[in-house]
């Protein structure tokens, strides 16, 4: 401690010396001692909010606590900035965050916000005795305030809801200008961080938080597998980084086919979930209504280009005896789909396939907003928080501090195995807990410090990789955005139509499966004429006009309006029987609860993709 409080005085001492030089004869020892530890700056209390897993109402917690709190201001307080942890239990975190905000905005509405007040604090400097027995040996020291009642400086956030409720109320202070502004005061930010993520945690083109470096990706990719040796001896060179989906490998499948090698089948495919960036919409399964990873726009199965794409190549393929859906005992397929982790990819197949990336790791709603760092409006200091919020992205110590706790006392390097590369060990009392336990957070840049018990510091490598790979999700806010905002009536229709879809689409499914190549290729023609009318008006006008037809064909004399009814009417048989030729579509095209189901989709896709 007396290092410490020597070290600040030392640092003011340098910054402010010059300050008063012009003066210094006129002035004691005292004052000037006195006049450099208050000059050209302010020492602030900074709160930080975080939730833990520790049981916060121990006193051995609270000392732990204490004890985090002085290592990372030895860090800190030469800036005349420290930091109390707020440490809430991680099952009422959001409630009591909540509270605080709440409690934050009715005391600022009389008192005033706190970096107001912050600004009116004097340089208070007192006399601090190293030595309490030996009353000549002192200096001034700067007096740090306690945390304001309504002051909350920086907090951890862990989900979307809380961070647009936050955002939108005016709980938030924007970090655009730090850090996503031309003249940013922390480019670095967006070289640590995912540049993805920032975009996408705009809110009215601000940003009010900075993500957490961890393993955000889940490890799932979808790969197509292609066996090396019959590639090879069907003189195929294959750039695995060049094909980026099953629909470049017709070539491929179709020359290791004309090998005709016994118990090969050339490919085993033919699921709809194969169609490449294929999503379906509905409660689960494969559905009629879809879009794709890239465009969350809903649309019919008839107008999804991706999956129309796949099912003519695969029923071509399987017309040449060269694609099942399964394979028989014995048999043995020459590409086929793997989905799984890039590294169980790599060691079950490396050696002989070729691994096509065709899908890698979609990011959803809680991979971008579950964990982050925000600063208050409430904040007593936006650049000294700014400041700290940086340290926690950049310096590993701090990091270690704030996630693990204190060398020797909360964790161990056990360099037994590697003197140069030692790994984390946390300690545990004699219930197996851990007296300071964040180990299931990721509070700021973990790539600069360990990842978990028994991994060195730099042991990133892969979850860098996989994070790299990924990309956001089109329908992040479909869960917070409509399904927890709408009323339970609209979810429970929508549930129920959604199972009655269900239903609907295995049976269409089942039977686009089962035709062959030419009655595919006859409802693609159907298909395509079709997209010239409007099929829903049509079959609106015929049931509308069938009564009114019925009773004119049995007259025996028509009116010439009575005839130009009955011909318009005809007119719009013709175009019904153009489309109706095929059962399959004439179910698509017209049947209620797809219309029913696509409309409500599209309200949906517009209510959360704004």
């Amino acid at each position: 401690m007396k290092k410490r409080i020597i070290s600040l005085f030392l640092s003011l001492l340098m910054l402010c010396a010059t300050v008063f030089t012009g003066c210094s004869a006129e002035k004691t020892d005292d004052e000037k001692r006195k006049e450099n530890a208050c000059a050209g700056d302010t020492a602030y209390t900074l709160s930080l909010w975080v939730p833990t897993n520790s049981d916060t109402t121990t006193e051995s917690f609270q000392n732990r606590l204490v004890a985090v709190e002085d290592a990372i201001n030895a860090l800190i307080s030469t800036t005349n900035t420290k930091i109390k942890i707020v440490a809430v239990s991680e099952t009422e975190y959001e409630k009591k965050l909540t509270e605080k905000f709440e409690q934050a905005q009715t005391i600022t509405a009389t008192a005033g916000k706190p970096v107001v007040i912050g600004k009116n604090y004097k340089n208070d400097a007192k006399p601090f005795y190293p030595d309490e027995n030996n009353t000549q040996d002192y200096f001034y020291q700067l007096q740090f305030p306690n945390v304001l009642d309504n002051q909350i400086d920086i907090c951890y956030i862990r989900d979307y809801t809380t961070y647009a409720k936050l955002a939108t109320s005016g709980g938030l202070y924007s970090l655009s200008p730090y850090i996503m502004s031309e003249s940013a005061s922390y480019p670095r930010f967006k070289k640590i961080i995912k540049n993805e993520l920032f975009n996408s945690m705009l809110i009215n083109n601000n940003l009010y938080g900075v993500p957490n470096n961890r393993a955000y990706a889940k490890d799932n990719y979808q790969f197509v597998l292609i066996d090396k040796t019959l590639a090879d001896n069907a003189g195929l060179s294959i750039d695995a980084s060049k094909i980026t989906s099953i629909l470049e490998c017709e070539e491929i499948i179709t020359k290791i086919g004309e090998l005709g090698v016994s118990g090969v089948v050339p490919y085993v495919g033919g699921d709809a979930k194969y169609a490449p960036g294929i999503v379906f919409w509905g409660k689960e399964g494969n559905n009629v209504i879809t879009s794709t990873v890239d465009n969350p726009t809903p649309v019919k199965l008839m107008d999804n280009e991706a999956y129309m794409s796949y099912t003519m190549l695969y029923k071509k393929l399987a017309e040449a005896n060269y694609a099942k859906f399964e394979l028989a005992e014995g048999e043995k397929a020459a590409v086929f789909h793997y989905e799984g982790t890039l590294e169980s990819a790599q060691q079950l197949y490396s050696e002989n396939y070729y691994i096509l990336k065709t899908r890698t790791p979609v990011l959803s709603e809680q991979d971008v907003f579950g964990s982050m760092f925000a600063i208050s409006e409430y904040s007593i200091n936006y650049e000294r928080a700014m400041s700290v919020l940086y340290q926690l992205y950049t310096n590993s110590k701090l990091c270690t501090i704030l996630q693990y706790g204190i060398e020797d006392v909360d964790y161990v390097l056990d360099k037994s195995v590697d003197e140069n590369n030692p790994t984390i060990q946390l300690v545990k009392n004699e219930q197996g807990q851990l007296a300071y336990d964040m180990s299931g957070l990721t509070l700021g840049n973990g790539y600069v410090t360990y990842k978990g018990e028994g991994s060195v510091i730099d042991d990133w490598d892969y979850e860098k990789a996989v994070n790299y790979d990924s990309k956001v999700s089109k329908y992040i806010h479909l869960n917070s955005n409509y399904i927890k905002s709408e009323n339970p009536a609209q979810m429970l229709a929508d549930f129920a139509n959604s199972e009655i879809l269900g239903e609907f689409s295995r049976e269409i499914f089942e039977e686009i499966n089962a035709m062959s190549l030419s009655e595919f290729q006859a409802f693609i023609d159907v298909i395509a004429v079709a997209k010239e009318l409007d099929v829903a008006s049509i079959e609106k006008q015929i049931l509308e006009g069938k009564e009114e037809y019925d009773l004119l064909k049995a007259k025996e004399e028509l009116t010439e309006e009575e005839t130009n009814k009955i011909t318009d009417y005809e007119a719009l048989l013709a175009k019904q029987a153009t489309y109706k030729v095929n059962e399959t579509f004439y179910k698509l095209a017209t049947t209620d609860i797809i219309n029913t189901s696509l409309a409500r989709y599209t309200t949906i896709n517009k209510s959360y993709n704004k």
